[in-house]
């Protein structure tokens, strides 16, 4: 390193003297002023020292040179970067993938950005931008911009209003569809009525370029964005679009409902399969409402149409395969009277009505008929004194209309789901993946505490409007006076005397004492589950008057011979022992599996629960336990379980390591 210095000094030098002798012989050529002698009275300057400017020059020159040779020395580690950079990238093993591989992950990635985009993705602009897969991998390497170039699908996106991008997009895109989905992130403009936002101008500057390539559109999506500043560009047939989502976000400030004319679409879109309007209208007389097979209204208010005219619009979409409704509201005036038959929907897979006024959700579910496999979800708050009935077709007219209530073999009902809130969850076993017929939650109510309140009108319902007649399981959540009486409890239980598995969470004990003869009878349960009956339960003010008694628990048990499977989760250990056979009491004679969870109990207990069972016979030995979360049993409690059980399962919780689930 010295040997470099002393040689670069001696170079800096020598080039410095080579610079200092040209700069003389320029200066000697150069013809001299003569000089003029200095006016009376005026002091002259004193003569120059040419070996200070000399010495000056040599200075400058330095200077100079040093920053040359720092800008030569940047630009060689730079150059020296970038080359191991290229060697670095073509060694990792990433970069020896085919460019076909790259080309496909890409397309993967491409594909989840455009999901994410089509579900409201992104939280800002620049999250936004990101979302464009082809520009933003163009930007790592010169090898993956090179492939991006290359894949036309990634540039079939355009999600950004600049015209060299929006360029870029239609030309490197090819012939392939385009998907145009804008969105303005700057929301308090909408509410100024009378101002162009940046956004908004882009987007008409971007305008000649997307209108030239309208044969290409296949979705259309304008979030946030007023109408009235892309409309114009709907001049011409786009016979590819099969998606428009149109969207105005509401604020707490203040909700514009932005009219479109049905004009303003009439033909322009005949391949058009799904619509989605959020605070924008756009009437039912449009063309948009023919052959749908997803049509999304929220936040819709029709000035002049009813729900009968969207009930005609039905008619025009045979295939409609799902359709939401939220806060959607009819103010027109029907003319002309209801449709007398159902309109067959045989494609239709899901319905979401929210928050929809009464009788809205009735009248647009008998109104059509659906086939077994629908799913209804919504959620509705009603004046006092309606229920079900106002939800739900009548019960002669569901066979014809929803049959899909029919096929429910599994309801829970919360009194409780949340404050003021109850909540109606209903499946099915007659079809793969037990689907959700009916999910429906209601309130909060003004009217809560009243008997004669909302829950207890629907759960009334149960059985009688709504038939169940396949119903083999019930869940039942925060059963107490608050809400029913014993009497209606018995009332609708006793509807479903074929029932054959019963959860109860958090219920007050003595409505599970409503169980015997002289109350209620179930024949053919197999099933029972018993969710938070505890005395810490009692004591935070939870529904139960009094905590539950082994004696009050035995004579349930009593009355329930065919039990096959008992659950157990945050329960008394005081319950759990009632299981144990003596001379005298034999509970549950066939009972073969025993669930234990988030209970107190020790495995001592549960060993000698065990093995006074197995003491009476075979018939009431179990075969199959299952233990989660009880601190109290140890390993030792579970190998002496497995020596009397043919199976146990257990997890012990997060210190366990014989863990066996």
């Amino acid at each position: 390193m010295e040997a470099f210095t002393e040689q670069q000094k001696l170079l800096l030098s020598d080039f410095i003297d080579k610079m200092l002798a040209k700069s003389a012989d320029s200066e000697e050529a150069e013809p001299k002023a003569p000089s003029a002698e200095a006016p009376d009275g005026v002091v002259p300057a004193p003569p120059v020292n040419d070996g200070l400017v000399a010495s000056n020059r040599r200075l400058q020159l330095l200077a100079e040179a040093r920053e040359y040779a720092v800008r030569v020395v940047d630009g060689m580690v730079e150059s020296r970067r970038s080359e191991l950079v290229t060697h670095h990238n073509r060694i990792v093993p990433i970069y020896r993938l085919p460019n076909e591989v790259f080309a496909i992950i890409f397309k993967f990635a491409h594909a989840d950005a455009f999901d994410t985009l089509s579900r409201g993705g992104g939280e800002n602009a620049e999250s936004y931008a990101r979302l464009h897969v082809g520009w933003c991998v163009s930007r790592v390497s010169s090898l993956w911009r090179q492939i991006a170039q290359g894949t036309a699908r990634l540039w079939t996106l355009v999600n950004m209003p600049a015209p060299d991008f929006v360029e870029t997009c239609v030309l490197r895109s090819q012939n392939l569809p385009l998907h145009i989905m804008l969105r303005d992130f700057a929301e308090a403009k909408i509410f100024s009525h009378f101002s162009v936002s940046r956004y908004e101008e882009k987007i008409k500057q971007c305008a000649p370029i997307l209108v030239r390539h309208i044969a290409r559109w296949q979705t259309l999506a304008f979030k946030d964005i007023r109408p009235v500043h892309y409309v114009g560009m709907f001049s011409d047939v786009a016979p590819q679009v099969e998606k428009l989502d149109i969207c105005i976000t509401p604020t707490p400030v203040e909700r514009v409902q932005m009219i479109i004319t049905p004009k303003t679409f009439t033909g322009l879109f005949p391949g058009l399969r799904e619509l989605r309007l959020k605070t924008v209208t756009i009437p039912l007389s449009s063309t948009v409402y023919t052959n749908l097979v997803k049509l999304h209204l929220k936040f819709v208010t029709f000035p002049e149409n009813t729900v009968g005219d969207l009930i005609r619009a039905f008619q025009a979409s045979p295939l409609l395969e799902e359709l939401v409704l939220s806060k959607t509201l009819f103010l027109g005036r029907d003319p002309t009277p209801p449709i007398a038959n159902p309109v067959p929907l045989p494609h239709l897979k899901s319905i979401w009505l929210i928050l929809l006024e009464a009788p809205l959700p009735k009248t647009i579910l008998s109104s059509i008929c659906a086939p077994p496999t629908l799913h209804i979800f919504g959620h509705s708050i009603f004046p006092p004194g309606w229920d079900l009935t106002d939800i739900i077709p009548s019960r002669d007219d569901i066979p014809n209309t929803v049959p899909c209530l029919l096929e429910i073999t599994d309801l829970t009902f919360d009194f409780e789901a949340e404050p003021s809130i109850y909540k109606i969850e209903a499946s099915s076993r007659s079809f793969d993946n037990f689907p959700t017929p009916f999910d429906f939650g209601f309130g909060p109510f003004q009217e809560w505490g009243s008997m004669d309140g909302h829950p207890k009108r629907a759960f009334l319902n149960l059985g009688a409007e709504l038939p169940l007649p396949k119903l083999v399981a019930l869940i039942l959540y925060s059963v107490s006076s608050k809400f029913i009486t014993k009497n209606v409890f018995v009332q609708v239980l006793s509807r479903f005397p074929e029932i054959e598995e019963l959860e109860f969470h958090d219920c007050a004990p003595g409505y599970l004492a409503c169980i015997d003869p002289g109350g209620l009878s179930f024949p053919n349960l197999r099933f029972l589950s018993l969710f938070d009956f505890t005395e810490s339960y009692v004591g935070a003010g939870r529904p139960q008057t009094q905590m539950m008694t082994q004696k009050s628990l035995a004579a349930i048990l009593t009355h329930l011979p065919t039990l096959e499977a008992l659950t157990f989760t945050n329960c008394s250990p005081r319950l759990i022992r009632t299981l144990k056979s003596t001379r005298n009491k034999h509970l549950c004679p066939v009972l073969d599996e025993l669930s234990v969870a988030s209970c107190a109990i020790s495995g001592m207990d549960l060993v000698a629960l065990v093995k006074s069972r197995a003491k009476w016979g075979p018939e009431e030995s179990l075969t199959t336990m299952q233990i989660t979360d009880c601190e109290g049993v140890d390993e030792e409690a579970i190998s002496q379980l497995e020596e009397i059980v043919d199976f146990v399962l257990h997890d012990l919780g997060e210190d366990s390591e014989g863990a066996d689930l």
